[in-house]
């Protein structure tokens, strides 16, 4: 992505805010330089109908009006005399028109004699000299006389010179009769025989009507058409530079969705205005560009709409891809069949994309407004988004809608004026020098750049946000390596013991803890000294505790080693009873006091006896063959307010055979499910023997537990598993086999992955 790439080229944030700023303003003044240089154009173009008016004013051009036309449909090529033999009908005939131009002048459909109604390919004109006509023409200043047709669309165009018929052929170009006026005169009328170009929908005169001109006037009517052919190409040629700008900053302003609509949306209004241009100058569309031409449209309707729904600020996201392209594909589909509804929608498909697209977009804007006066933001949503609802924000907000609503209402009151004058003499048809229309695509761009320019600026907060991830991300690191070297092997096999631990933090760092370590007494005799813990929570919080657990039970650890032996249970019960209350009060010495659970235990491999006490955390299980005990004590929390260590109790029990114990964190227990729930669960399984190793239902629960956190991430904890068994007299410390694929996680994940054996 491109912003991705710049923020690792340039890291500084102020370059980088620059550089966006010099994006903004140069396809700021880009447009403001093309939208001059279309108001330049658009004053040739007027320049150019005042010309026209002015040449009528002067006597010097007489415009062709009410013009009669019959339309025929002929089966073979004939010769225009023999047009009257040809298949015509009531409905094609004797139609009148108020001014001979290509946009009045659809070719119709002929039934007449025909099993299926065919095109018409063939029509005869007719204009009666009016009396005006008759003295301009007697005026004896203009002894001759030229019809003009501008830009005549067609293939073959015939005029009847009393009874000889004259030629004139080409396919977008001007075409010019002289006369003698006495001759007009004599024959009162101007009779034309056409035939239109096959594929093309309209014939005729393509930007002025037909006009009887002074011959010495002819190239200067005539050049007002290719003033006003220029200034089209120049327009043109912006709506098709237009959306190479906005895809260019869509580009380099990768996070902008609002940009890119309306990218979409003006390239598909300079497809349709592409195609609209080779139709004016008269060359045939094949099947495909006919569908084209009216499926672009469509297309800048829905891209139109979706830019709308944008830039009001409703969440186009929450809707699939999938949908909204399909949405896009179904305009288009369409318009592109649209002429089946409306005859006349080849030449006014823009006009109805344009309105319909103008009033879907208000009902877009009306139920944004509608959806904010029903939810207004609360003070909470407003105080944890102090940017997006300051007044720079709401002023841009509310300047880019003004912006969008002011550009949509001029536009669909120009469509909207031409769609019901489309059979006046005044229409002006696919006009786009009107600056009513220009207005739109500025306007929209505007209102676009003001969006991205919110956006770069959130993108840029965004950046510096990020920064101060990664630094508090790399403190986090630093910490989570700490937290592992607190931590014992998770995989262990001594002289007496073997353990196996998995640890898997619900954060990067973890409110639980454990450690596990052998104890050697002076008289040469063991204790295998066990402690797991748990932090009210996990985070950064509850992974402080974890350190002050982890030196006041080392210490802990270290008297005790330093002392004599425990002979006896009630000494060993009397020495674990102070292991929490160490802890206790280190926990109190915070200036806020954390919450932790703990489960202690020692085990005397020489009289196989264990001695535990617990201070408020889930007991101790002990599995052997069908066999399933369940050791706890009463006791408080650690870090509470608490008397003294007479607080906990201790108890010892006897280990028989190779029984499996095992210390856990209330992660492990099921989702929803209470510990004595659980372990009844396991009691029933261990005992009936149909179960696997015990090893392996703990594994199973754990890999449980981590797949319903996904679904329930308001339930996911930390999870730490403690399994111990005593080796049996002379067997070899192996590594044993185990289950492929069982890992557990840890606070460092390249030297802490754990694997349960099958059996120990």
């Amino acid at each position: 992505m491109a912003s991705s790439l710049l923020q690792r080229i340039l890291p500084n944030h102020k370059i980088q805010h620059h550089i966006f700023k010099m994006v903004l303003y140069f396809a700021l003044l880009a447009c403001a330089g093309m939208f001059a240089n279309q108001l330049n154009q658009q004053r040739k173009a007027k320049d150019a109908n005042a010309t026209r008016e002015t040449l009528k004013q002067a006597e010097d051009a007489r415009t062709i009006e009410n013009v009669k036309l019959t339309y025929y449909y002929c089966q073979d090529t004939i010769p225009p005399e023999e047009l009257d033999n040809c298949i015509s009908d009531s409905k094609s005939r004797n139609i009148l028109i108020p001014s001979f131009r290509a946009s009045f002048t659809e070719i119709p459909e002929i039934k007449g004699e025909l099993s299926t109604p065919q095109k018409a390919n063939w029509v005869k004109i007719i204009y009666e000299l009016s009396p005006e006509d008759k003295a301009w023409l007697s005026n004896k200043k203009r002894p001759r006389a030229t019809l003009l047709l501008p830009r005549n669309v067609h293939m073959e165009t015939w005029i009847k010179y009393f009874d000889t018929f004259i030629p004139q052929f080409g396919l977008g170009a001007d075409t010019t009769f002289g006369f003698f006026s006495q001759d007009l005169l004599q024959l009162e009328r101007i009779e034309l025989r056409l035939r239109p170009y096959k594929g093309v929908s309209f014939f005729g005169p393509a930007d002025f009507p037909a006009a009887l001109v002074r011959p010495d006037r002819v190239e200067r009517y005539a050049g007002l058409t290719y003033m006003q052919k220029e200034a089209a190409n120049l327009t043109r040629q912006l709506q098709l530079g237009l959306p190479v700008v906005l895809a260019a900053i869509a580009i380099i302003l990768d996070h902008s969705v609002v940009m890119s609509y309306l990218a979409l949306y003006g390239a598909s209004r300079a497809a349709h205005d592409f195609i609209a241009f080779k139709t004016d100058n008269g060359i045939p569309l094949t099947v495909f560009e006919d569908y084209l031409y009216r499926a672009t449209c469509g297309f800048g309707f829905a891209f139109l709409v979706l830019f709308t729904a944008t830039i009001v600020g409703l969440n186009v996201r929450r809707i699939k891809l999938a949908h909204r392209w399909l949405f896009v594909l179904v305009m288009g589909t369409l318009f592109a069949f649209g002429n089946q509804l409306d005859k006349s929608f080849s030449t006014t498909s823009d006009l109805w994309g344009d309105s319909l697209a103008i009033s879907a977009s208000f009902l877009v804007i009306i139920y944004a407004a509608y959806d904010w006066i029903k939810n207004p933001p609360t003070a909470e949503t407003k105080a944890s988004n102090p940017e997006t609802y300051s007044r720079l924000s709401v002023a841009l907000v509310v300047t880019r809608l003004a912006l969008v609503c002011a550009a949509f209402s001029i536009h669909w009151w120009v469509n909207i004026s031409e769609l019901i004058g489309v059979h006046s003499e005044d229409a002006n048809l696919k006009n786009p020098l009107d600056w009513k229309h220009m207005l739109l695509m500025p306007s929209l761009m505007t209102a676009a750049l003001l969006e991205v320019g919110s956006t770069a600026k959130k993108m840029l907060t965004f950046g510096r946000d990020m920064a101060t991830k990664a630094l508090i991300e790399q403190e986090l690191n630093v910490g989570r390596e700490v937290q592992a070297r607190m931590l014992p092997a998770l995989r262990t096999t001594t002289s007496s013991w073997q353990w196996r631990a998995m640890y898997m933090p619900a954060e990067a760092l973890a409110g639980d803890w454990f450690d596990i370590r052998e104890l050697n007494f002076a008289d040469g005799r063991t204790l295998l000294a066990v402690c797991v813990a748990d932090v009210t929570g996990h985070g950064v919080g509850s992974s402080l505790a974890t350190s002050v657990i982890c030196s006041h039970w080392g210490l802990w650890c270290e008297g005790l080693q330093a002392g004599n032996f425990p002979e006896t249970p009630d000494m060993k019960q009397a020495a674990l009873k102070r292991a929490p209350y160490a802890i206790h009060m280190g926990l109190q010495a915070l200036r806020e006091n954390e919450n932790c659970t703990s489960i202690f235990a020692l085990l005397d491999p020489s009289g196989s006896d264990i001695t535990f006490c617990s201070a408020g955390h889930p007991g101790i299980l002990v599995m052997g063959n069908k066999t399933f005990r369940y050791f706890t004590t009463q006791g408080e929390r650690l870090g509470s307010d608490v008397l003294g260590e007479t607080t906990w109790n201790a108890k010892t029990e006897v280990l028989s055979g190779d029984e499996l114990v095992v210390l856990y964190s209330d992660g492990v227990v099921p989702l929803r499910a209470t510990v004595s729930s659980w372990a009844a669960q396991l009691k029933r399984k261990v005992t009936s023997g149909t179960a696997a190793a015990p090893e392996l239902l703990l594994v199973n629960q754990l890999r449980a537990n981590k797949h319903g956190f996904v679904d329930a991430p308001e339930l996911k904890d930390d999870m730490t598993l403690v399994m111990i068994r005593r080796k049996s007299k002379g067997q070899a410390p192996t590594q044993e086999p185990s289950p492929q694929g069982e890992q557990g996680g840890s606070p460092s994940a390249d030297n802490r992955s754990t694997q349960i054996p099958q059996s120990a």
